[in-house]
């Protein structure tokens, strides 16, 4: 609490101070001072993620609302892509069918079953005659080629049945493998068709949205922005000239401006080390002490960081020096150089040149 009155002591002095010496003569006054660095920004939330349509459609539903909170998992809304869910109905019907041509009622196997159990009972016949008629060619009761057909028989017969055991594997394998993939087939199509459906990946506000019911979506189309409301932080560019002045926990002074006779405290939170080409400058983060009267995503706002402090500083009025760190002193026929301290955007630390008990004048244009 006595930090927040100091803030507005602080304040009140730099406006009362400078409504009292503009185009008129004024005394340097010894106050307590912090050096500010000015930034300008926005309100962003740290745990923000964009919400991307996963497929092309249009939105026949929506939920999207903004400043309506959503669990983890929640449906946001419906993209008609009949595409998807013919492909799934397919895949469906081709895993059905690869079913079928696996299990034990499959036709294709149970004729080749039927084959191979005529191929047996033919090999064994033929192995039977085979062997009488080695029999009988001991007994010299028949010629050796009557032997040797009975054997080339028994053999031609027990080749044709290892054949058809063969073929039963291959086609069996060849199925299981086609089960395998008419599977997989018919998973990638029911989650192309659960891309139909938006939904939350995790707890949140609907801090934005960018569609509505009715609206054509296409794939990776960022449809809504979706953030925690407890993690807003400020996020300002800070002039390259300024940066090396910044750190990691000093205090800010922050004004929404969409409440800007409200000063909120804050912290730098952290400093990238990178230069922003765009902005021109680097990208602070700024983490909010203070609640805010009102959340409002990307509202704009003024930063001051307090890169320094000073007790009983001789300062003057910034509008009162001019090029050259020259003020006009009264009673002086030339201008006096003074050596400055800490330079802000409307005062000027005083360290040489001038005491508390001259009069300054306005420069003249």
């Amino acid at each position: 609490m006595s930090n927040r009155k100091n803030q507005l002591k602080y304040f009140v002095f730099i406006i009362c101070f400078y409504c009292a010496c503009s185009n008129q003569e004024v005394k340097p006054q010894i106050k307590d001072v912090e050096e500010l660095v000015f930034a300008s920004g926005n309100i962003d939330w740290k745990d923000a993620y964009n919400v991307t349509a996963q497929t092309e459609g249009v939105l026949i539903s929506s939920a999207l609302e903004e400043g309506v909170f959503v669990q983890a998992g929640q449906l946001l809304a419906t993209i008609d892509n009949h595409t998807n869910e013919v492909n799934s109905s397919v895949a469906k019907d081709q895993l059905l069918i690869a079913d079928e041509n696996v299990s034990t009622n499959s036709p294709q196997l149970l004729q080749i079953k039927e084959n191979i159990r005529s191929a047996e009972n033919k090999y064994r016949q033929d192995s039977l005659q085979a062997r009488r008629y080695e029999i009988l060619y001991a007994q010299q009761s028949t010629s050796k080629v009557a032997m040797e057909n009975a054997q080339l028989a028994e053999k031609n017969s027990y080749s044709s049945w290892m054949s058809l055991k063969n073929q039963y594997n291959a086609i069996l394998l060849q199925a299981k493998q086609q089960q395998i993939i008419s599977k997989g087939q018919l998973q990638n199509s029911l989650v192309a068709t659960d891309f139909n459906k938006i939904q939350s990946l995790q707890s949140g506000t609907i801090i934005k949205k960018f569609k509505n019911k009715g609206d054509y979506v296409r794939r990776g189309e960022v449809v809504a922005i979706i953030a925690n409301k407890e993690s807003i932080e400020a996020v300002v560019n800070v002039d390259e000239n300024s940066i090396a002045k910044v750190a990691v926990g000093q205090k800010v002074y922050v004004q929404l401006n969409t409440n800007k006779g409200k000063i909120i405290n804050g912290a730098i939170s952290e400093v990238l080390p990178s230069f922003d080409l765009l902005t021109q400058s680097y990208i602070c983060k700024i983490k909010m002490n203070d609640s805010l009267p009102q959340s409002y995503y990307g509202a704009q706002l003024e930063a001051n960081i307090i890169v320094g402090t000073k007790k009983d500083a001789l300062i003057i009025p910034k509008l009162y020096v001019a090029y050259g760190n020259k003020v006009n002193v009264k009673g002086k026929s030339d201008p006096t150089i003074i050596k400055t301290g800490i330079i802000s955007n409307d005062y000027v630390e005083v360290l040489d040149g001038v005491t508390k008990d001259d009069i300054l004048l306005p420069i003249k244009p």
